[in-house]
């Protein structure tokens, strides 16, 4: 009885994270704002991916799709990625890919960021001698290591055509021998189509 007891249970959350993981309210909604200084219409859809593989070295990504329409209506698309790795992986590689019905299109940073930044148990000698930068990175992110990368990439209007029609959206990275590959769940597909329609 005990162990049907914690089957049920164990099935009961597991349930419950499937749920979580793809309801549309946990996928979050698209944002408008007007810059007046320059004249634009903005739309901003946030979201964060994770790969679900054991002993990956991706913590999360963290990507912003936007689209700005200037005053002739005319748009410019661009995201922004942050990839959290693991502090012990290689440095994620240059060569990055969107897969649209696992068909690669391939994607060039505009501009790339790279931080390590590793926290630890801070004791009183390692204050007194750390600097200041240190120290703050220690007391932002308490016993994690991370390789954060941040990216930003320009999408052709051929690319947003492609994603517009496409069924399954996959992102893939690469960190030394690692493949990384993140997938988009069919909220997000629509989600992000929505974005890209936005007037």
């Amino acid at each position: 009885m005990k162990a049907f007891k914690i089957a049920s249970t164990t099935l009961f959350l597991l349930l419950l994270f499937a749920a979580s993981c793809t309801s549309p309210s946990f996928t979050q909604t698209i944002q408008t704002q007007y810059d007046n200084a320059t004249g634009t219409k903005n739309f901003r859809w946030n979201h964060r991916l994770h790969e679900f593989r054991w002993r990956s070295p991706l913590v999360y990504i963290d990507q912003s799709f936007v689209k700005q329409l200037d005053g002739d209506e005319v748009a410019q698309y661009r995201l922004y990625d942050i990839v959290v790795l693991r502090a012990n992986e290689f440095r994620l590689e240059d060569k990055m890919f969107m897969l649209l019905d696992e068909k690669p299109v391939a994607l060039q940073p505009r501009t790339r960021e790279d931080d390590v930044m590793v926290s630890r148990d801070v004791d009183r000698d390692d204050i007194l001698t750390a600097d200041s930068t240190k120290i703050s990175v220690v007391t932002g992110y308490n016993e994690n290591n991370y390789r954060v990368t941040r990216l930003e990439y320009a999408l052709s209007p051929e690319v947003v055509s492609q994603i517009l029609t496409a069924a399954s959206i996959q992102f893939r990275y690469y960190s030394g021998s690692n493949i990384i590959t993140v997938s988009f769940s069919p909220e997000k597909v629509l989600r992000l189509k929505e974005l890209l329609s936005s007037t």
